[in-house]
């Protein structure tokens, strides 16, 4: 869970920038934010997952309403990575944007994926 909070953190700033139209660190209040939430959300997935874990009728994670709750939390990441590319796109430089288009996929591959 550690490594996915820092994964997604690291994902939600290049999605607002970071490295790509700017090299400097956002202010200390924005990377706490972003990682706060990001924490917040792995903790309710962890602890939804585990609710019913041994359960007779438990086939999966997403079973019932915990696997609604981890769907709608998971679409709510995305949707804030969408939100900072829609932000950043305007201001990549030309050199970059082939970088930007694959780190596009390849982020919302990460964001909407849940191992």
């Amino acid at each position: 869970m550690g490594s996915q909070t820092i994964m997604v953190t690291l994902l939600l700033l290049m999605a607002f920038g970071w490295t790509i139209n700017y090299y400097t660190l956002p202010e200390r209040d924005t990377i706490l934010m972003i990682s706060i939430m990001t924490l917040v959300m792995h903790v309710l997935i962890a602890g939804l997952t585990s609710l019913d874990k041994n359960e007779h009728h438990k086939y999966h994670d997403y079973s019932g309403v915990q696997g609604l709750i981890l769907l709608i939390l998971r679409l709510i990441l995305f949707g804030v990575f969408v939100f900072g590319l829609t932000l950043s796109r305007k201001d990549v430089k030309r050199s970059r944007e082939r970088f930007f288009k694959l780190f596009t996929v390849a982020g919302s591959f990460y964001a909407v994926s849940y191992t």
